[in-house]
């Protein structure tokens, strides 16, 4: 029973030390040296290979492209899931054993070739990445979705003392919704269409938006429009506003 009189489930109800760590929702959160690490779960990680060796096994007798076209979504969809904690071991070890599998699965469709023909056949040099399963359809070049190339996103905690209805903390919570929007393919898709709406320009004072100068979202006040303006048009823009914090967004 809890402090609520509710009976709590024996299944579902685990007491541990937090230096042992427990599992929740396929992540793993424990406590090493005094600082506390959320990874993904080994039971997680294991059912994730598990589905993606089964799908390469069905698969032994389709075309490279399509096997690519059914694996991607599955490696960038659990990669994104786990993209805002302690993954990227773990992101390293399911692209290697991936890439056995789908060894063993291009060894298998031909028997009678040598290693090196199949290598030839399957895997190339993409940039300075070597043994990348890729192929050339009618269209593009597909290449198997690599987890390990998810970028590891923090997560953003907010400022206890920060107030939604004080202006002087407008700029604050204007940069972290182009954060949040920054954090989802959506989001991202969202930026580069607005972007390309402004052509690539500063509404403020009529510079390029690029990387380099990175960017602010802006929401004006009489049309609730979203804008992407530079991070000093931002100042200016809010005049004698002081930013109370630094939360960096940078355009790629």
């Amino acid at each position: 029973m809890n402090e609520r009189g509710l009976e709590l489930s024996a299944e579902k109800t685990l007491i541990t030390h937090i230096d042992n760590g427990f599992d929740f929702l396929g992540k793993n959160v424990r406590k090493y040296r005094r600082k506390l690490l959320i990874k993904p779960s080994k039971s997680d990680l294991k059912a994730f290979l598990r589905s993606i060796f089964e799908t390469i096994d069905r698969c032994s007798s389709v075309k490279q492209e399509d096997l690519i076209e059914i694996l991607n979504p599955k490696i960038q969809g659990w990669a994104n899931y786990h993209r805002h904690k302690v993954s990227k071991k773990a992101f390293s070890y399911a692209d290697c054993q991936i890439f056995k599998h789908l060894w063993r699965w291009a060894c298998r469709r031909h028997k009678n070739k040598t290693k090196r023909w199949i290598k030839e056949r399957y895997f190339h040099t993409i940039g300075t990445r070597q043994w990348v399963f890729n192929t050339k359809s009618k269209t593009e070049r597909l290449c198997l979705k690599s987890a390990y190339d998810t970028k590891i996103l923090r997560h953003q905690k907010i400022r206890g003392d920060a107030n939604p209805y004080d202006k002087a903390w407008e700029t604050y919570f204007e940069e972290r919704k182009g954060y949040k929007l920054f954090e989802s393919m959506s989001g991202r898709q969202n930026l580069i269409k607005m972007w390309h709406n402004q052509k690539g320009q500063c509404p403020v004072c009529k510079g390029k938006v690029t990387k380099e100068t990175g960017w602010r979202l802006h929401t004006e006040a009489t049309t609730n429009h979203k804008i992407m303006i530079h991070p000093v048009c931002h100042e200016s823009y809010h005049g004698f506003i002081q930013r109370p914090v630094e939360l960096a967004v940078s355009w790629s």
